[in-house]
């Protein structure tokens, strides 16, 4: 599915006010990975959470295919979010208290949908963590963590993926296991995947790379 922002400007009502984002326009191919990266405080973060609705623009518009997703109610921001976006997220996010496949169903429970639990275990088999189905977070590395992450950002099927820092908090190696996941998961699944990073190793690869600084398309 493509993804298109549209001059969109965000700024956060701090003292005279900070311009996170400044008129970002840009198009995100379907079934395209691209990279986003530039300097900390450049608007990354910012672009991908507004992107996945996660937070409104100031100014400015985001289509999803032929939905605008910045005009869209809570309750339908809700729905798209849960069955057409899946989130990695640099501190993973995942609930302590369930185990790898309980989490990588927790979508799949929420949107109503048939044997969660197979699912899930087939999703854990795919990013190697079958035999780690029944483990709680705290006895996972965080490798192993991001990846179980992964799995669950795509339990739904969803068209777009977006993964904010996913690599931030692991060593090099892990880091790698995780980038070459969703270049796997981008390659053979087609969904349109956006990947807010600085990692060297990510940005060495060759692709579609978008380049922020202070808040502008570079």
């Amino acid at each position: 599915m493509s993804l298109r922002a549209v001059d969109l400007t965000k700024i956060y009502l701090v003292g005279q006010g900070v311009k996170a984002l400044d008129q970002v326009s840009v198009d995100f191919p379907p079934g395209s990975f691209t990279v986003v990266t530039g300097p900390s405080g450049c608007g990354k973060s910012t672009l991908l959470s507004i992107l996945g609705g996660l937070e409104r623009p100031t100014y400015g518009e985001v289509w999803m295919g032929e939905r605008r997703v910045d005009r869209l109610g809570e309750g339908e921001l809700a729905r798209l979010r849960l069955g057409s976006i899946g989130f990695v997220f640099q501190a993973f996010h995942l609930l302590a208290d369930l185990t790898a496949a309980e989490n990588v169903a927790m979508p799949l429970r929420l949107a109503r949908r048939p044997a969660a639990r197979e699912r899930a275990l087939e999703l854990l088999e795919q990013v190697g963590l079958g035999q780690r189905a029944d483990h709680y977070p705290h006895q996972l590395s965080g490798g192993e963590q991001q990846r179980v992450a992964v799995a669950r950002a795509l339990a739904n099927r969803p068209a777009v993926v977006l993964a904010d820092e996913p690599t931030g908090n692991l060593d090099s190696r892990s880091g790698t296991d995780v980038i070459a996941l969703l270049r796997r998961f981008n390659r053979e699944q087609g969904q349109t995947t956006v990947v807010a990073s600085h990692d060297p190793v990510l940005l060495a690869e060759p692709g579609r790379v978008l380049r922020l600084r202070d808040g502008r398309v570079e």
